[in-house]
């Protein structure tokens, strides 16, 4: 359901919710940023294999073009994400359940970046949904195993073409 930027800020003012987790959502992607720009340069700088300037344009150009490879196909991962479990006990406890979720990666993004431990936020993300629908539903038949298995292939096809690349 496409909302206009007005809209969603008359709707987080009025569901605090809401507001948490737009807040949350904005501290993955900066806790992200910390971890992958440093992490995508430094081999090929301490190695000498690119100058720290052209190590960080590199990194630069890549996750533009990231972005634009993710924006197109933004639609199929987000209804995967969406769709990964089901939660039950109406939609104010599934938004209390997603802000946990998401605060718990923030919380598992920042010590894996303080700590220097590589982590993917986005994985974190559905691991978080799937434990906050989980807490809500008391078992795991919630969990939609169809869409983890989309999950689990990303990661191997994502990693196996890293590789090959």
């Amino acid at each position: 359901m496409p909302a206009s930027f007005s809209t969603f800020l008359a709707q987080a003012v009025e569901n605090p919710a809401l507001t948490l987790s737009a807040l949350l959502t904005l501290g993955v992607l900066l806790v992200n940023g910390w971890t992958d720009a440093p992490n995508a340069i430094a081999g090929a700088v301490v190695t000498g294999a690119l100058s720290f300037r052209r190590a960080v344009l590199l990194a630069a150009v890549c996750n533009f073009l990231g972005v634009l490879c993710v924006t197109s196909a933004y639609p199929s991962v987000a209804e995967t994400v969406y769709s990964i479990a089901s939660f039950g006990g109406g939609p104010e406890a599934a938004s209390l359940a997603l802000c946990a979720a998401m605060g718990a990666v923030v919380l598992w993004a920042a010590a894996a970046w303080w700590w220097g431990i590589p982590t993917s936020e986005s994985h974190a993300l559905v691991a978080g949904v799937s434990g906050a629908a989980a807490a809500l539903e008391g078992d795991l038949s919630c969990i939609r195993w169809q869409k983890w298995g989309l999950v689990l292939l990303g990661l191997v096809l994502s990693t196996a073409l890293g590789f090959w690349a």
